[in-house]
């Protein structure tokens, strides 16, 4: 039975080791102390992500949810995560990080097996907060920085890095799974058909659209900087480091003519250095990025 258990806590460390993705996680910039409660965080988001994402388990994010709810009232709820939400919650004890956060994620994890079309830019910000905002509070929260105004600053970058990752997968998002992560009153102004997302190549009014869209999510990461200057030590260098990876995918994607369906923006292995020779040098907002935040359109004033 140990045996067995101990099986199962390497398969979350594994998840959250190897699982691809374009900005660091865990890495060798976090105090080592904090690492592996970073990668607890991680390997739960991740969790729920690929049951929502992978195989679309809505009673599987229901069991995640029960787990979590028991093993924060000290119980076990004998479902196949039970091995996740122990080590995580007690993480969440030792680091006295907010239970709410994780069950936020959820919440929206739940929303992609439920809704598949936003209407405007503010329901996509409404998802953002429940998707993505939560881990980066949560990682301020493992670094003991719980200031407001550390919180509203990591909310502007987190939220731009979730729309990023929603221009780069607009395709997979749509041929994969049926969802479209675009502003329906926007596409329907351009004239953009939903057919038009699975294409080989973004036709112009999608590429307008697509452009529109970084340079808001420009707009966040430059507002949002100032959070590297805020936080000290390495949590500032992997903040800077993360800014850096988001940085480069933009200047990619501008680089592509915001045309993301005939080639994917990412960053990867190779491009570790000049990412972290960037955030050694605590290099800001790239004339790239800072051009991109001048354009964008104004935000709705429950964003501003």
């Amino acid at each position: 039975m140990e045996r067995e258990e101990n099986e199962d806590i390497g398969r979350w460390e594994d998840l959250a080791s190897k699982h691809y993705e374009n900005f660091p996680v865990g890495s060798f910039l976090v105090q080592k102390p904090k690492r592996g409660a970073f990668k607890w965080i991680y390997a739960f988001a991740r969790t729920a992500d690929d049951l929502a994402d992978e195989v679309q388990d809505l009673a599987g994010l229901h069991a995640l949810r029960v787990s979590l709810d028991e093993a924060l009232g000290g119980k076990k709820a004998h479902t196949p995560f039970d091995s996740l939400t122990g080590p995580l919650v007690s993480c969440i004890h030792q680091h006295k990080l907010s239970p709410e956060y994780f069950f936020l994620l959820l919440d929206a994890f739940e929303q992609d097996l439920e809704k598949n079309r936003y209407g405007d830019i503010l329901e996509l910000f409404d998802y953002c907060r429940m998707s993505a905002n939560p881990v980066g509070r949560l990682v301020l929260e493992l670094f003991e920085e719980r200031e407001p105004e550390a919180m509203d600053l990591s909310d502007q970058i987190c939220t731009a890095l979730q729309l990023l990752n929603h221009i780069q997968d607009i395709q997979s998002d749509y041929l994969e799974r049926d969802r479209i992560y675009l502003p329906k009153d926007r596409m329907n102004t351009l004239g953009i058909a939903e057919e038009e997302l699975g294409k080989d190549s973004a036709p112009p009014p999608l590429q307008t659209l697509i452009r529109e869209l970084a340079q808001t999510t420009a707009s966040l990461f430059k507002r949002g900087h100032p959070l590297c200057d805020l936080l000290k030590g390495r949590m500032s260098l992997e903040i800077r480091a993360i800014f850096q990876s988001a940085t480069l995918v933009l200047e990619r994607l501008e680089a592509g003519g915001f045309n993301p369906l005939r080639k994917r923006p990412k960053v990867g292995k190779r491009d570790s250095l000049r990412v972290l020779f960037r955030a050694l040098r605590k290099k800001g907002p790239s004339k790239i990025l800072l051009h991109l935040a001048q354009s964008a359109p104004p935000l709705p004033p429950r964003i501003q």
